[in-house]
């Protein structure tokens, strides 16, 4: 068990830990309510124990005590921990705040689990190592999207990108293309605040990225184009080399601020929640974590930029999905909520829809297969209650979920969460 000590001891499990002990002993603090049950949706899915986070916790217990080994009971231990989206809902719902996704993560990368596609994770590193090749290869894919034509090379295509094909829209353009043209500075001598764009601003749905920095032009706001929080290799990589990038980030925001703190705000509900929890990530670093704090203390999700909401009269139905990955996304999603009832009114309704949260950012190109069957439960609860609109924290889940009702319910639409804003919506 040596080789697999990442899941030996919680201190490898930074983000969302409350305790500071063993994992053995974290595991035990589940006293089995099954409070967390109702908010999973692959034990929603499944309706096996097994597969609820209380049986997660129990299985890493059994693993502590050696009562289930990684290689001898590989089959079982593979299907359960791939059966967890990393939503974080289990953890919100817990009232000993028990990450049993962080242990998850983790076990996952103890039994060499190929969380991406080996495509996929080469990409996302160009993204990072090489940004200009990266966004030649990217638009290069766009383009041919655009034209319609990349049917052609369809039988030839590995099944992230053709997941990739079905969910993302037909469309070109960059956020710095955008920029230039709206004559938008984004390296401003004196700034106000800092803005970290997401992949999906940056490339996919540039408006987005545009809406968000207009939102917040008066702050002259800089942008950071292509850093990098330290997420994509705490989920995929290694501790040391998150923590790396994660101080990083932090040298850049106050080499920005200087003495005076600036905001920094993301698009991304998956590096915000990530961002709020860098204090933990440097738990152990003397120093770091006083600075992490300051930091983490401006870091602001585009739902806390003032929304000039009015009440109207619609007759559409609304609902609102706070998908996540790991961190729950409970302050951004009541912020939004509050701005939807102020649009909707009583068209906002709060049903079953809420429990199932979307899949998490990158688990529909890992297993599009799992991550269908669970938009489809989302479709099925939107058309029951007849809801035309949806809006989503996650931009990915947003594409996710519009992918499934252009084919099942076409009269409804899932937005990202920054067409929130009355005067920017889409039509």
């Amino acid at each position: 068990m040596s080789k697999h000590k990442i899941i030996l001891n919680t201190s490898d499990f930074v983000p969302g830990l409350q305790v500071n002990c063993t994992l053995k002993e974290s595991a035990a603090h589940c006293t089995r309510c099954n409070a967390c049950a109702q908010s999973c949706p692959a034990y929603l899915c499944h309706l096996q124990e097994n597969f609820s986070p209380r049986g997660r916790a129990q299985l890493i217990r059994s693993i502590t005590e050696k009562k289930l080994n990684l290689t001898a009971d590989n089959s079982l231990l593979k299907e359960i921990t791939n059966s967890c989206i990393l939503c974080g809902r289990c953890t919100a719902a817990c009232a000993g705040q028990i990450p049993v996704g962080h242990y998850m993560l983790s076990l996952q990368k103890a039994m060499h689990r190929k969380m991406l596609p080996l495509g996929l994770r080469g990409l996302l590193i160009l993204y990072r190592s090489f940004p200009k090749l990266f966004s030649w290869i990217v638009q290069s894919g766009l383009f041919l999207h655009w034209l319609r034509i990349d049917f052609l090379l369809y039988p030839l295509l590995p099944n992230w990108m053709k997941h990739a094909q079905t969910i993302l829209p037909h469309q070109l353009g960059s956020l710095q293309k955008l920029l230039r043209k709206q004559n938008i500075d984004s390296t401003p001598t004196k700034p106000k605040a800092i803005f970290l764009p997401s992949i999906y601003s940056q490339y996919i749905d540039p408006q987005a990225g545009l809406l968000a920095l207009q939102s917040i032009s008066a702050k002259n706001p800089v942008v950071l184009w292509n850093a990098d929080s330290g997420l994509f290799d705490y989920l995929y990589g290694s501790r040391v080399k998150c923590i790396q990038k994660a101080k990083k980030l932090l040298l850049a925001w106050e080499g920005y601020s200087k003495k005076c703190a600036l905001p920094l705000m993301t698009d991304s509900i998956e590096a915000y929640g990530f961002l709020k929890n860098y204090p933990l990530l440097f738990e152990d670093l003397s120093g770091w974590k006083e600075r992490a704090e300051k930091f983490a203390a401006h870091v602001q999700f585009i739902t806390d930029i003032p929304f000039s909401a009015k009440k109207k009269n619609l007759s559409r139905k609304a609902a609102l999905d706070s998908s996540s990955l790991l961190f729950p996304a409970t302050l951004p999603a009541e912020r939004a909520r509050k701005i939807l009832l102020t649009t909707y009114g009583k068209n906002l309704l709060e049903c079953e829809y809420s429990r199932f949260p979307l899949p998490a950012a990158s688990v529909g190109f890992a297993y599009p297969n799992e991550a269908s069957d669970l938009v489809l439960r989302q479709v099925k609860d939107l058309a029951r209650e007849q809801i035309e609109r949806v809006y989503c924290l996650s931009a990915w889940a947003a594409l996710e979920l519009n992918a499934v009702l252009r084919k099942r319910t076409p009269h409804a639409q899932a937005c990202f969460i920054i067409y929130i804003r009355t005067d920017y919506e889409r039509a």
